[in-house]
């Protein structure tokens, strides 16, 4: 007898924190569930191999492409995270042709973590063949050029339609998965666009409460009733922590403001702080010399050429410069601005708490 749900992931090092983080969260609401974690190195794989969770099944990337050797030859010609991109539509068939008691497989983004339990998103998916999950959000230029669904959910049953549907991802993969826009491709993710119009028993996952993210976390205010926290007229299932950044041992950057998001106290407090403890906790007991992101991408003041320096130290000293055309003062003046620019975004950022500190004694607050 096989457990009722079957997920896969993938993560390399550098996000083991969180796709352990969604295999804990996974496994507290979805107990009988099994998880085959594909890992993209091999430090991901020697660490979660010697954890040896029950129902978890580490991959490793050199298995993973001797199974499908037409990944080897793409390689080459993708970047780290192209490549990524182009695993994402294996992973499923990989699942699915290891283990034929797997019925049905979902894919999910390492980034995601659970809150509740995913049954209701199952209830909902029903009996159909493929199901996918909308961005949900309201930017048009984000839908076309990233695609109407996110790929952070993908559903597929072993039957004519998802084993089709999975087979032409795959080439479509292999023949362009890059990460920017062209000719209405975008990465492993604008391809799902066409799924409801090419194939039959396409769910399009309709519950507010599944990939939330701050992309549309807009549209689903949170709140409380009793004990369960709300996202609109659902309960939490699922968070995307999208572009979420550790900037150092114990800090961390939501982005938020990418998308003119502050950071409210219900989502500080009952989402991302439970969250980046976990992330803090893993990253100190299995991954303690893992480098955080560099902070300099991600609140870089403006670098002054060599020349504006010189200006900048000539109008301190009293002194002018031999040359002093209008197009140096100009540009010189642009950097000036630059800098304000940068003080008063980081000002924002700090006063809209998008830069979080975690203490390891931190105590969530309700």
């Amino acid at each position: 007898m096989y457990p009722a749900r079957n997920y896969c992931t993938y993560f390399d090092s550098g996000y083991y924190s969180r796709g352990l983080c969604l295999i804990e969260s996974l496994k507290k609401y979805s107990k009988d569930c099994q998880i085959w974690a594909l890992c993209l190195d091999d430090k991901a794989y020697l660490s979660l191999s010697e954890q040896n969770l029950n129902n978890v099944f580490p991959v490793s990337i050199s298995e993973f492409e001797e199974f499908f050797p037409e990944l080897v030859q793409v390689k080459p010609t993708r970047s780290k995270v192209e490549y990524y991109f182009t695993l994402t539509p294996f992973l499923p068939q990989f699942v699915l042709d290891k283990d034929s008691g797997v019925e049905m497989v979902t894919y999910l983004d390492s980034d995601l973590y659970f809150y509740s339990s995913p049954e209701p998103l199952f209830s909902e998916i029903g009996n159909a063949s493929i199901a996918v999950i909308p961005h949900n959000c309201k930017d048009t230029s984000r839908i076309k050029n990233h695609g109407k669904f996110n790929v952070g959910w993908n559903t597929f049953r072993r039957d004519e339609t998802g084993l089709a549907c999975l087979k032409r991802w795959r080439q479509q993969c292999i023949e362009w998965c890059y990460d920017y826009s062209e000719n209405n491709k975008y990465a492993d993710q604008k391809y799902l666009d066409e799924w409801p119009d090419l194939y039959r028993d396409v769910c399009i996952i309709k519950n507010s409460g599944a990939n939330v993210a701050p992309w549309n976390i807009y549209r689903f205010p949170l709140s409380m009733k009793g004990t369960t926290l709300f996202a609109g007229d659902y309960p939490l299932i699922f968070f995307h922590f999208a572009h979420l950044k550790k900037v150092s041992r114990q800090t961390f950057k939501a982005n938020l403001r990418f998308y003119e998001i502050p950071m409210g106290r219900l989502l500080r407090n009952k989402i991302y702080y439970p969250y980046l403890k976990g992330l803090l906790r893993i990253d100190e007991a299995f991954m303690p010399n893992q480098k955080a992101c560099d902070l300099r991408n991600h609140i870089r003041p403006p670098i002054l050429p060599v020349r504006y320096k010189q200006m900048l130290s000539s109008w301190f000293s009293g002194k002018s410069l031999q040359k002093n055309d209008d197009s140096a003062n100009n540009s010189f003046l642009k950097a000036v601005l630059d800098l304000f620019k940068f003080i008063l975004s980081t000002a924002i950022d700090i006063y809209n708490f998008d830069f979080i500190y975690l203490k390891n004694s931190l105590k969530v607050k309700t």
